[in-house]
């Protein structure tokens, strides 16, 4: 072969160039060629791991293989310190997965970063945070070492601090999105339009219970209750309605537009000022104050009476609208039936003194079986009775045909006798 002391120079390599060797393992070193890729090929196994490696890459990130085949190096997503840019997985486990683990030294933390601003931390001592919505889909065990039953929350335990401290509003539903709830309030319900709003220190159990405007340190339980402006107030059963501080109900459809006022049964209706009670169904009490209805339909000071301290006790009975007097009627009782309200004082223009009435449902007028009052000029007290004006009789015997019992009251032309036989 000719010697050739000078060779232009080649301008690029390709894998597919010839290279001039002497194969030294024949007799001669006869001259042969080998392509750049395969002496490659050949090289590579040959250097050692310490040796040099060369390529492109940026400084404190780490490298990855990105042609294996070719042996390509280039920049991974990981940098010193640590930082995961873009949305990858860590998945702590080797080629047969085995598990291992991230360790941090004293004060390490592991941070995300987006846009400019921390998202979460995740340290080894106290401090650490998360910024975003957390789902976790397995169960969870706080402040103890393992959970006990079927639940998916296990918290605190029988000794140390307490387990929770919630600092606003709670739900407990099956349906929340249908729930409000605010002001370290708490709703246990059905999430079908149950509210607390406005209101601090209240519980609403059950369903379409709302407790609004103010009605702090409440209680509502059952279904359809509404709570405004009612204060230290408590209401159970259904479709109940309070307005006013210091309001107790028990039943159903009650209406209290008082203060102070207490109801248990069902359709009553309490207003006036304050210190009404109606217990039954069906009561009215309009009367100013400190007035108790007992029974069934009866009414008290309908139409802005002023009356106060009265009772009422049986079905149908009615204190109506004063007539006369600038006087408040106290001190009533009213004991019976059907709308007995023939009261002295009342309708003769005399000042309201306290009664006791015992009505009856006595002839179309439905008069008064007996009065009990304060005396008139002077007279010690007095007894009045309406219905004895049907019972006139010449004697006994005619008083027993009329009706009246032996041992009862009659008259004759004004003289009161008693049927004796």
């Amino acid at each position: 072969m000719a010697v050739i002391f000078t060779y232009p120079p080649v301008t690029g390599l390709n894998t597919g160039d010839l290279l001039l060797i002497s194969e030294a393992s024949k007799t001669g070193n006869p001259t042969k060629t080998v392509t750049i890729g395969k002496l490659a090929q050949y090289i590579g196994p040959l250097l050692p791991p310490s040796g040099a490696v060369t390529g492109t890459g940026t400084t404190n990130t780490l490298p990855i293989w990105t042609d294996g085949p070719n042996g390509t190096l280039g920049d991974s997503l990981i940098s010193q310190p640590l930082t995961l840019t873009g949305g990858i997985l860590l998945k702590p486990t080797d080629a047969a997965g085995n598990f291992s683990d991230f360790t941090f030294g004293t004060g390490g933390a592991l941070t995300m970063e987006r846009a400019g601003t921390d998202e979460y931390e995740f340290r080894g001592q106290d401090g650490g945070f998360y910024s975003r919505t957390f789902k976790f889909r397995s169960r969870v065990a706080i402040g103890r070492d393992s959970i006990t039953g079927g639940t998916t929350l296990d918290v605190g335990t029988s000794t140390g601090p307490p387990a929770a401290w919630f600092r606003n509003g709670v739900v407990v539903s099956n349906n929340p999105s249908g729930v409000s709830v605010d002001n370290t309030s708490m709703v246990i319900g059905a999430g079908n339009n149950d509210i607390v709003s406005g209101s601090d220190n209240c519980l609403a159990v059950g369903n379409n219970n709302q407790i609004l405007a103010n009605s702090d340190h409440s209680l509502a339980v059952g279904q359809g209750n509404t709570m405004n402006d009612a204060d230290n107030s408590l209401v159970v059963g259904q479709q109940n309605t309070l307005t006013g501080n210091r309001l107790y109900v028990l039943g159903f459809s009650n209406d209290l537009t008082c203060e102070s006022a207490f109801t248990m049964g069902g359709e009553n209706n309490i207003g006036g000022q304050q210190n009404n009670c109606a217990v039954g169904f069906n009561n009215n009490i309009q009367g100013e104050q400190k007035n108790v209805i007992i029974g069934t339909s009866n009414s008290c000071g309908t139409g802005g009476s002023l009356y106060q301290q009265s009772l009422i006790l049986g079905n149908n009975c009615t204190l109506g609208i004063p007539s006369s007097g600038t006087a408040t009627e106290f001190g009533m009782v009213v004991i019976g039936s059907n709308n007995a309200q023939n009261y002295p004082g009342i309708t003769s223009g005399q000042p309201f003194r306290p009664k006791i009435v015992l009505a009856a449902d006595v002839g179309s007028g439905n008069k008064d079986a007996l009065v009990i009052s304060e005396g008139v000029n002077g007279i010690a007290s007095m007894l009045h009775s309406d219905a004895l004006l049907e019972h006139n009789f010449a004697d006994d015997t005619a008083a027993a045909a009329g009706g009246v019992p032996v041992g009862a009251l009659y008259h004759n032309a004004g003289n009161v006798r008693i049927r004796i036989v």
